[in-house]
């Protein structure tokens, strides 16, 4: 994944297509977007209210895909000009198998930009044995799902 400083993405007439990762404090970013036209997205308002960790993992990721593009599509249906979408909680989409398709789908073009809120990765953590944890799995996931992590 490379990096792009957020500034000089910002400079940019059109953007293309930009789904991109923010590693930070979420008030940052707002700094740096100043007064250009946002929209916040937090993903825990997209978990279903009957959500049951123990269900069926296919119907359960069915169901937040399903409700992220009706949230996307409302979104794009009352949008104005250029606007940038911050999301947040977004390891959410890794918990449900999602990806950054609907952002893509929904919610890129030349005047739209996503960008992805990670507050941190949990990477030395220290659990007992019998606890199996990746601390680098988000960020290998997330290195998947976008083109770019922006940076100040």
């Amino acid at each position: 994944m490379k990096e792009i400083p957020l500034a000089d993405l910002l400079k940019q007439k059109t953007w293309d297509k930009d789904v991109v990762l923010w590693h930070g404090p979420v008030e940052r970013l707002r700094g740096w977007l100043g007064a250009r036209p946002t929209v916040e997205l937090d993903l825990l308002d997209v978990v279903p209210s009957d959500f049951d960790p123990a269900a069926d993992t296919s119907h359960v990721n069915d169901t937040f895909r399903r409700a992220l593009d009706e949230r996307l599509q409302a979104i794009e249906a009352s949008r104005k000009g250029a606007q940038v979408l911050i999301v947040r909680s977004a390891p959410l989409l890794e918990r449900f198998g999602v990806g950054a398709r609907p952002f893509y789908d929904w919610h890129a073009g030349s005047q739209t930009m996503t960008i992805l809120a990670v507050e941190g990765f949990a990477t030395e953590m220290d659990f007992p044995p019998e606890v199996e944890y990746d601390g680098h799995r988000l960020r290998n996931y997330f290195e998947q799902i976008v083109k770019a992590r922006v940076v100040e």
